[in-house]
């Protein structure tokens, strides 16, 4: 240990620091304004704006702290203690502290700002053990800011049935509470949702974490709600490979029968599910990428959205009609491809007869590349889609874009020259038109454009003056047309 401060004296095996004191030690290092240590039994009394930190994860900041390092044991009173591994303080009136276990009495403990805590929770005693990293507390308050959370439940009163009135006291006001401060991935009970609503009543969500290996883990919440009625959610994530992921989620929530009736909803139950899986690096090498990506969806209502567990507490306003979406691409330095499917899923509908489908959708470019000398660059672009359903007009489309370009610099490079042209060409083939029969439609048009260009840069000591003038002149034309075009 090296002990440094304005004086220090020595009387046998004790030491005595005062003024601008720095403690190190293999697991301390404190600051303080007096400090009295013990050779002999290795114990440091610390007096006046101490500031001791601790295998460089807890901070302690008191105006007084007995410390046995043999031992392990510290005290300290007021205090401030910070674990930086959890984010975790507890400002306390004193901690008595052996090993890894610290004894609190009447203190406030938060995850938030130390001097304007969003949320924090007042008890009268508890302990924290630093190996175990949980916390037990006892006759717990939970505060908003400044203000007791349970006072909000004082407008409620006249509204909602006191078997409600006295679980939602009991949970702002928790005689006992232990919880992990533990943020690494394991199994347990995960952050609740609470919340009150006047049609709802009270709402309580728990989910439940499973986690068996680290490529997998799965949660289920089940969910109250006091007026309206209970659900059940599954969730799982499982990663396959080190370049994918795969996740799974379902629920249901059903309504009772009063607020059945009440609201006349649609349906009692709501239900859905979602599956989603990314995939990279399927079939390429390091002079290629590819990705795979899955999305698919349904519910049978939108309050399905409005009725499962989320975090934010928010309404969600969801459209009524779901899209899922499988989709492919590879991309190489020459090029750039991709297949995809769309399926809509209008869920306000009895079936999807009549709404429109896109399966599949195909692209391909080529980037731009030099034809015949370095000036002259050009460029493919072709995409068709497939649009169908079961009920009305549908129609295949083929896409394809032609671009050339030419560019020459004149004038010692001030002058910029460029002349392009892009030939487009678009087919629509329609299907399922027998009653009304469509003449399959064809365009083909071009665009020419020539442009001037002067980029001009002067540096001075302390900036840069551009100036950049263009000319450009577009000139687009159809050169055949025929049949029924929709674009």
């Amino acid at each position: 240990m090296q002990i440094n401060a304005d004086q220090i004296e020595q009387n046998g095996t004790i030491i005595t620091a005062t003024g601008n004191i720095l403690v190190f030690s293999p697991n301390y290092f404190i600051t303080a304004n007096k400090a009295i240590y013990d050779k002999n039994i290795t114990t440091m009394e610390l007096f006046g704006n101490v500031n001791i930190s601790k295998n460089k994860e807890t901070v302690s900041l008191t105006n007084y702290a007995f410390l046995d390092m043999k031992n392990e044991i510290d005290n300290a009173t007021p205090i401030l203690l910070i674990d930086k591994k959890t984010n975790v303080w507890i400002n306390a009136k004193t901690i008595d502290k052996t090993s890894d276990l610290n004894v609190i009495k009447n203190a406030t403990l938060s995850s938030c700002d130390c001097t304007n805590p969003t949320w924090s929770i007042g008890f009268s005693s508890g302990d924290y053990n630093t190996t175990d990293q949980w916390i037990n507390t006892y006759n717990n308050t939970l505060y908003i800011h400044d203000i007791p959370a349970w006072y909000f439940l004082i407008p409620a009163v006249p509204y909602v049935t006191v078997p409600s009135i006295v679980t939602a006291y009991l949970i702002l006001k928790m005689p006992y509470m232990g919880f992990s401060t533990n943020k690494e991935r394991r199994s347990g009970l995960l952050k609740p949702q609470f919340g009150f609503g006047q049609e709802d009543g009270f709402l309580y969500a728990q989910p439940i974490y499973y986690a068996p290996r680290k490529d997998i883990d799965f949660e289920y919440i089940p969910q109250i709600r006091t007026l309206r009625g209970n659900g059940h959610e599954f969730q799982m994530r499982y990663a396959d490979s080190a370049y994918s992921t795969l996740e799974f989620a379902s629920g249901i929530f059903t309504e009772k029968d009063s607020y059945f009736k009440e609201k006349n909803l649609l349906n009692q139950n709501h239900y859905g599910g979602v599956l989603k899986y990314d995939r990279k690096k399927l079939f390429s090498n390091s002079d290629s990428s590819d990705g795979f990506y899955a999305f698919l969806q349904t519910m049978n209502d939108v309050e399905y959205l409005n009725t499962k567990y989320n975090s934010d507490n928010n309404i969600i306003n969801a459209d009524k009609i779901l899209e899922s979406k499988v989709k492919y691409f590879y991309n190489t330095p020459s090029y750039n491809t991709f297949v995809e499917a769309l399926n809509y899923n209008d869920i306000s509908k009895t079936n999807n007869d009549d709404v429109m489908q896109v399966t599949p959708s195909i692209g391909v470019h080529q980037y731009s590349t030099s034809l015949f000398f370095d000036k002259l660059r050009s460029s493919i672009d072709f995409k068709y889609k497939r649009q169908h359903r079961v009920v009305g007009l549908g129609a295949d489309t083929y896409d394809l874009s032609i671009p050339f370009s030419y560019s020459k610099y004149f004038f010692d490079d001030y002058l910029l020259f460029n002349y392009a042209k892009a030939i487009d060409l678009h087919l629509i083939n329609y299907s399922n038109d027998t009653i009304d029969t469509k003449e399959n439609g064809t365009l083909v048009s071009a665009k020419d454009t020539v442009s001037l260009e002067i980029d001009l840069l002067k540096p001075y000591e302390t900036k840069v003056h551009t100036l950049n003038l263009k000319l450009r002149y577009a000139n687009p034309h159809h050169l055949s047309e025929k049949g029924l075009l929709y674009r």
